[in-house]
């Protein structure tokens, strides 16, 4: 198994505001596929949602990279046969509260 990759402040503060606002902690580095080393940035198994915030995207990161976007596009056709529904969100995104925003409703989708 993989060197779990480093937390960027953009999935640290998600992660803490998950916990401020007493919301659902997501596991963090999840990996879902038995056999793959793929890992989820956030996950909540019980409800098969998962969050990937995908970093680098104005200079280069892996996520724009040929072999890290087919890979990520690999990643994400597993999710959907495993029954798991994807949010994707940039860190610029994610420091905006936008991601949070979105989690919070489906958070409320839950309580129902």
């Amino acid at each position: 198994m993989g060197k779990p990759k480093e937390q960027n402040e953009a999935e640290e503060s998600f992660y803490l505001a998950c916990r401020a606002f007493k919301y659902p902690m997501p596991e963090r580095e999840f990996m879902f596929h038995p056999e793959r080393k793929f890992r989820l940035d956030f996950a909540w198994p019980d409800h098969l949602i998962a969050m990937e915030v995908e970093g680098g995207i104005y200079k280069g990161g892996r996520h724009t990279s040929i072999t890290g976007f087919e890979g990520d596009c690999i990643k994400y056709a597993l999710l959907a046969q495993f029954g798991w529904r994807l949010y994707r969100f940039t860190t610029g995104q994610v420091k905006k509260g936008i991601a949070l925003m979105f989690m919070e409703e489906e958070f409320r989708k839950w309580q129902r």
